[in-house]
């Protein structure tokens, strides 16, 4: 396969240019035409990947190089560099790349407050529209979810074709659109097709950001920041929006929706001015004209024959690509299937307070809303949003503390640090058993005979271990496939809606069945098996590249070959 790390070192920036009149009459002397390119596998040019300045650079095809495309995925993305990192004054484009990653944080934050926004305000629904099951009642919280499940497969993939830029603001204007019809739903059946609509764009930010991200962060560390940034920031959504909701739902229901709608308003100029990311689509806009149509239509005359087949659109090819990722990358799969089971644990914590709290030991509906805050390690004092920040900055500072080890360690030139496994995997290491500790904690200090702290004080592990799983598996995730951050994080998002949308609405019956005390501790135990899977994660990673540093050396291990390339 194409390396792009040989390419680098092999070839220089092309010296000369070819032109055709095409190409000068219409881009000027300094774009060249394709079919006149001495190196056809680079093309120069002089705009930037993501717009953070004008230093020229090119970009590499793995598709033009090989003169053929890809067997495994098509519309295989392409690797941009600047010609000198000292072209352009730092300061100039620092503050868009700040731009494009502060609009991933609100985008993401405002659609994850969504998630739990009713959460807070059930008792006045109920008595407003006269319901009286709490199972339709959940459905609020499980038809927005059922958006997080089609969603990605639609965002995700079609990001990677017309670009980050369009589905990010076509998605967050939408929800909040349809946002403020949740404030304004006549009858409860309206209420719920809003959220599932909500739910179906609030979904695209939580994915695409990590394509942003991918696009343009090159190195893992700096990528690895980033996203924990994320995590952080978009995690406070579904906690916070619990009290928030609580809070103002005294004065009505539809407060718990306004605002979500207040709040999310300032993203509106962030995603407007929000710079395209995705060198493919650059790259196609700037030699077909600079439309859309030329991307799906591209023109023979300024784009190579490959290349131009390479980026016709399919729909097959776009939406099939995360499935099979899915289904062809067990790293992806495990990780997908682990984070699943985390997200659908946090919202089954989520139903599990009123039972606790509100049933048990009579509490208000607004202390149970702010209950949800422990998960970022509250105590036993006034729940505030201070709490609610320090608290999850503890969990960030782990993360950011052991990649800037990492980072130092990789620099002194430490042999462990040459094992990639290392550099995400042990985090969720730590992760896991501080989850399984969490919810028997949570479980079996549950009980009027025991003071309400002692469950309150369950977040103080889950919490911790929650954010540090999503940090560190969802950068694994990226890290493993950079190229299709996008489809790889939309496909993963899918599966955790999937367990989010129906695991909670079995809350009720097993918490009747199993009781307060047995009910956490099942999904202690079910923790506790899937934690195992980072720890395989690493013992295999490790295997698979001592083989391949003994293949390099002219020691072949005859059972290596099928799990490197798997690998």
């Amino acid at each position: 396969p194409f390396s792009r790390a040989e390419n680098r070192k092999t070839y220089s920036p092309p010296s000369a240019k070819c032109y055709d009149d095409e190409s000068q009459g219409r881009w000027g002397a300094d774009w060249p035409c394709h079919r006149h390119v001495r190196e056809p596998h680079r093309h120069n040019t002089e705009f930037s990947i993501f717009s953070l300045c004008g230093a020229p650079g090119w970009v590499e095809s793995p598709s033009i190089f090989q003169g053929k495309l890809p067997q495994t995925y098509v519309h295989s993305p392409y690797s941009y560099r600047f010609q000198s990192k000292n072209s352009f004054p730092i300061q100039s484009w620092q503050w868009k790349k700040l731009h494009v990653v502060c609009t991933g944080f609100y985008c993401a934050f405002n659609g994850n407050l969504g998630t739990s926004a009713p959460s807070g305000a059930m008792t006045v629904l109920a008595s407003y529209f006269s319901i009286s099951s709490r199972s339709q009642l959940a459905l609020l919280n499980s038809l927005y979810m059922l958006g997080y499940v089609i969603g990605p497969l639609i965002w995700g993939p079609l990001s990677e074709h017309i670009g980050r830029k369009p589905v990010m603001a076509a998605t967050y204007l939408t929800y909040v659109v349809f946002s403020i019809a949740c404030a304004a739903a006549p009858s409860w059946p309206a209420l719920l097709v809003f959220r599932v609509l909500c739910g179906l764009s609030a979904a695209a930010p939580n994915f695409v950001s990590s394509g942003l991200y991918a696009d343009i962060f090159d190195q893992p560390s700096s990528r690895g920041i980033a996203m924990s940034l994320f995590m952080f920031f978009t995690s406070l959504g579904p906690f916070l929006a619990p009290l928030l909701s609580g809070t103002f739902a005294e004065m009505s229901w539809r407060w718990s929706f306004w605002i979500a709608v207040i709040i999310s308003l300032p993203g509106v100029p962030l995603v407007i001015m929000l710079p395209e990311t995705y060198a493919p689509v650059i790259y196609a806009k700037r030699t077909q004209g600079r439309s859309l149509f030329f991307f799906f239509f591209p023109r023979p005359a300024l784009v190579p024959e490959n290349l131009a087949s390479s980026t016709t659109f399919s729909a097959r090819d776009t939406f099939l690509r995360p499935f099979h990722l899915f289904f062809t990358i067990p790293k992806l799969l495990f990780s997908s299937l682990y984070t699943a089971l985390a997200y659908a644990i946090m919202y089954l914590v989520f139903q599990a307070y009123p039972v606790i709290f509100e049933e048990s030991l009579d509490w208000h509906i607004y202390h149970v809303g702010a209950l949800y805050v422990e998960l970022f390690q509250a105590t036993v004092h006034e729940l505030t949003l201070r709490v609610v920040i320090v608290g999850a900055c503890i969990a960030f500072s782990i993360f950011a503390a052991y990649t800037r080890w990492h980072m130092l360690a990789s620099q002194s030139g430490t042999r462990w640090t040459t094992k990639e496994a290392y550099r995400r995997l042990p985090l969720a290491c730590l992760a896991s058993p501080l989850m399984v500790l969490g919810m028997f904690w949570l479980g079996w200090t549950s009980g009027k005979s025991l003071p309400p702290i002692l469950p309150m004080l369950s977040g103080l592990f889950f919490g911790t271990g929650y954010l540090l799983l999503f940090m560190s598996m969802l950068n694994y995730i990226s890290d493993t496939l950079p190229e299709f951050a996008a489809s790889a994080q939309a496909v993963a998002a899918t599966i955790r809606s999937i367990g989010a949308a129906c695991l909670p609405l079995a809350a009720g019956p097993m918490y009747a069945q199993f009781g307060v005390r047995w009910a956490p501790s099942l999904l202690a135990f079910i923790s506790l098996a899937m934690g195992v899977i980072p720890f395989i994660f690493i013992l295999m990673d490790v295997k698979v590249q001592k083989r391949a540093e003994n293949k390099k050396t002219g020691v072949v291990d005859e059972e290596s070959t099928g799990e490197t390339l798997i690998a």
